[in-house]
């Protein structure tokens, strides 16, 4: 079962045999919580382009049902406070009769005057699971964490850890946690998890607290539990750099204001078997697809 939002245009729940495994769906994200790198720009972000106070109204919503799927189209306006760019963003949502649930993004970048950041933290999409879903998997670069300018220390593998596993330590909590180049996360319980598939290589992290909750505490201890499983899913994360005491990123590893796409699948399946719906899911296009569904 696929609840959506009708005022917000945005998806509420997504349940599959009586279980909740999104209690809050996708939204557009742009924010992460400041690491020391980026003590230069934090004012310029937080005083002036307001990233932390984004924006996502509804323009359009219609959906459609067929004998396998039901479709649904929602159009959106996102930006920050008093901004003046922003995306405009298209989402399709494509729900099959085997409880499969697809994912389009696209994102259209707009500036409508030369006042806007040069770069942003990241582009990409944050939902939220029950927090007894608590067990990670992922294909991807591992097994800690890694950025796309900091990741010569991480190598391609199927990777597990709890939640709270993903957390990095800092002495003063920061972004953390981060993994690049992956195909495929599962987040789920001990049991199930909710597979999802991406097209191209994202980025994700995976943590028991929000944004706002890390960027507030001092101190690992003072670091508030959302009760919910946060992940986030990144089109687009921008490196760490050295601008604590040398350079910025560079312009390759920077997330900015440009057009973007996400191509997503979800599936809820059992432990045992999220490999191998990782490659059927990786392997749907065209003829494929239509044979799959149904």
């Amino acid at each position: 079962r696929v609840e959506f939002d009708k005022v917000r245009g945005r998806l509420l729940t997504y349940r599959v045999d009586g279980t909740t495994y999104i209690c809050q769906g996708p939204r557009l994200n742009i924010n992460r919580a400041t690491i020391d790198n980026d003590m230069y720009k934090r004012s310029d972000w937080e005083t002036q382009y307001f990233i932390q106070h984004t924006d996502e109204q509804l323009e359009a919503m219609e959906y459609a049902a067929e004998d396998d799927k039901v479709t649904v189209k929602i159009n959106t306006h996102f930006s920050c406070w008093n901004q003046t760019w922003g995306f405009k963003c298209h989402y399709i949502y494509t729900i099959y009769a085997n409880h499969t649930m697809k994912l389009d993004l696209k994102g259209d970048a707009f500036r409508y005057s030369s006042f806007a950041p040069e770069m942003l933290p990241r582009v990409g999409i944050e939902y939220r699971m029950p927090q007894e879903m608590d067990a990670v998997q992922w294909y991807g670069l591992g097994p800690g964490e890694n950025y796309s300018d900091s990741r010569e220390a991480a190598h391609m593998g199927v990777y597990q850890a709890t939640v709270e596993e993903m957390h990095t330590d800092y002495v003063m909590p920061q972004e953390n946690g981060h993994r690049e180049q992956v195909r495929w996360v599962a987040v789920g319980d001990q049991a199930h998890s909710l597979l999802v598939v991406s097209k191209k290589p994202i980025g994700i992290n995976v943590h028991d607290y929000t944004i706002e909750a890390l960027e507030k505490a001092a101190h690992t201890d003072e670091i508030e539990k959302a009760g919910r499983t946060v992940v986030h899913l990144d089109a687009k994360h921008s490196g760490l750099g050295s601008n604590s005491c040398g350079q910025e990123q560079t312009y390759i590893h920077r997330a900015g204001i440009n057009d973007f796409t996400m191509n997503l699948y979800f599936r809820v399946v059992t432990n045992d078997a999220i490999i191998g719906n990782s490659k059927m899911l990786t392997n749907l296009n065209g003829t494929k697809e239509r044979a799959w569904r149904r």
